[in-house]
């Protein structure tokens, strides 16, 4: 298991593109589960299999990318995904 926490806070997207496939790479050669925390929610559409949004916290929601971002079943995943502030 790969543990990361924002491995590409604060780079430039030449580099957050090397970055994910390196992480991708090492991923499919070693089958390797790789927990990814950001709050970048386009890196997330294209890195993850699932996705999981946690407040305060406290597990909200877990689901694949696809219906976390298009049938949140959470009000406030809902608003998260849409640019909201969640409290």
């Amino acid at each position: 298991m790969l543990l990361l926490d924002e491995p590409t806070a604060n780079l430039d997207p030449a580099h957050v593109a090397l970055v994910e496939e390196t992480i991708r790479e090492v991923q499919r050669q070693r089958g390797l589960t790789v927990v990814w925390a950001t709050h970048n929610l386009f890196q997330v559409r294209r890195v993850a299999d699932r996705v999981a949004l946690m407040l305060d916290g406290q597990l909200v929601e877990v689901a694949a990318t696809e219906p976390f971002f298009e049938s949140p079943k959470d009000s406030r995943t809902a608003d998260f995904v849409q640019g909201k502030m969640v409290y």
